[in-house]
């Protein structure tokens, strides 16, 4: 009776075993369960399919697994528009991005560095530069240093005038684009925290609007003698203004955070003063220097209260400094001028301190003046407390 018993739990055993094996498939069948689920991956270079890859959901590609993108172009170099460093989780087509012909890349692990430029004999200078988001799956975080400085020593950045960058850009290096002197202000990501010392020093910006995501502004990140912007807002994650970091000839407006601890030797260089001029319209000079005329109002909007102003007051530089200045017509630097300190600089502004209700009078502070951002995020001042 035992035995049959026994014989009779193991047919039993032997019919579900069979059962469950049918329900789940052989093991050459393709999985159904969540982990196990196929997914497509179309790569397309111009609107035509060049691949077909599927892959099981959740899983990582290689960059061996890509298929290798044709170039046909004489301007463009071409990588795809993955990222390696993440799991495939659903079926979408890649397609590739565009970058300028004759950029070098540098790979570590799941970044990717911009190192310089190359052109081939005959290739033109870019007036465009266009920088891929990925290479070879990897993400595009650093544009290394002098990567594309343009003087003496280095031709093929002189003739750029506008730069596409990375989406999830987060170093500028020092001198990156240094005295490419046509080059106009990009469009910055808001992954951006940090532009080293002179990266767009000698540029031409006609505005400059940083990330908020911006920690560290060097000195001269956005220095000489060309910048034409006359609005700033400096990061609220910036603590030190550094020596000429923000400098523009028509700079009428800078918005200070309450981040800022200490404003350096020449941290606050507004504008080069009106210079006297001849009947022909050409720059006077006296025993060598430029003759000024005066300045244009320059007005400070601080972030915090009075409080905090007196704090960061007592650490603004109150040295004089000097520089060195074109003279417009050809880019030698051949004009020593002598620059009010920082905070002479502050001293000469119309000082605005934060108030996020309108200013109730106070004796104390009786002259200052208030404002606030609007709805829209722009700048209201504050009409003058009344007693």
């Amino acid at each position: 009776m035992k035995k049959r018993l026994i014989s009779l739990i193991c047919v039993a055993v032997l019919i579900f075993s069979s059962l469950l094996y049918t329900s789940c498939g052989s093991p050459t069948d393709t999985p159904t369960g969540p982990q196990g689920e196929q997914i497509t991956l179309t790569f397309q270079y111009d609107d035509n399919t060049t691949a077909i890859i599927n892959i099981n959901k959740g899983k990582f590609l290689l960059q061996s697994d890509l298929p290798t993108v044709q170039n046909s172009s004489l301007s463009y170099e071409y990588t795809w528009d993955i990222d390696l460093s993440n799991p495939i989780t659903e079926s979408k087509t890649i397609k590739t991005l565009r970058y300028t012909k004759g950029v070098k890349f540098s790979v570590s692990g799941k970044k990717a560095k911009v190192t310089g430029m190359t052109l081939a004999d005959g290739q033109p200078k870019p007036t465009t530069l266009f920088l891929p988001t990925y290479y070879q799956g990897a993400v595009v975080t650093v544009i290394d240093q002098k990567a594309f400085r343009a003087y003496e020593d280095y031709q093929p950045s002189t003739e750029l005038r506008h730069v596409i960058l990375p989406k999830y850009l987060e170093t500028i290096g020092y001198e990156a684009f240094e005295f490419c002197r046509k080059l106009e202000a990009p469009d910055f990501p808001k992954t951006l925290t940090f532009v080293g010392s002179n990266a767009f020093n000698a540029c031409s910006f006609d505005k400059l609007e940083l990330p908020e995501t911006l920690t560290n502004l060097a000195k001269r990140a956005f220095g000489g003698g060309n910048h034409t912007f006359s609005f700033v807002k400096v990061p609220g994650g910036v603590t030190v203004m550094e020596s000429f970091a923000i400098v523009s000839k028509v700079l009428r407006v800078l918005v200070i955070p309450k981040s800022v601890t200490k404003i350096e030797d020449g941290g606050i260089w507004p504008i080069e003063p009106n210079y006297l001029k001849d009947e022909g319209g050409k720059l006077v000079y006296e025993n060598g220097h430029l003759v000024p005329i005066g300045y244009e109002e320059f007005k400070i909007f601080y972030e915090g209260n009075i409080f905090d102003w007196e704090d960061l007051y007592a650490n603004i530089s109150d040295v004089d400094v000097a520089n060195v200045v074109g003279d417009g017509n050809n880019d030698d630097f051949d004009a020593l001028i002598e620059l009010h300190s920082s905070k002479d600089q502050v001293d000469m502004a119309t000082l605005y301190i934060y108030s996020e209700t309108e200013p109730r009078y106070d004796v104390s502070h009786k002259d200052n003046k208030y404002w606030c951002y609007d709805e829209n995020g722009d700048i209201y001042v504050w009409d003058d407390p009344v007693a």
